[in-house]
């Protein structure tokens, strides 16, 4: 039987790809809010920010280790 050659992915990696989007979402987000006081960032981030700690947690769990930027 030939073997088949399918990429894979990683719990890991899934969780790295999570964490760049919602960076990239934040960046976004601090972009539109330029120039605007600073609760407006906050406010528009807040759920942003605590997706993104749990995943940071989950590459903990995962890895053991702290993702690094």
């Amino acid at each position: 039987m030939a073997k088949k050659n399918n990429p894979t992915i990683t719990h890991t990696e899934v969780i790295c790809f999570a964490i760049r989007a919602i960076d990239a979402d934040m960046e976004t987000w601090r972009q539109r809010c330029e120039g605007l006081p600073e609760d407006y960032f906050e406010r528009a981030t807040e759920q942003l920010r605590i997706k993104l700690e749990a995943l940071k947690q989950m590459y903990l769990y995962e890895t053991g280790t702290e993702y690094v930027d």
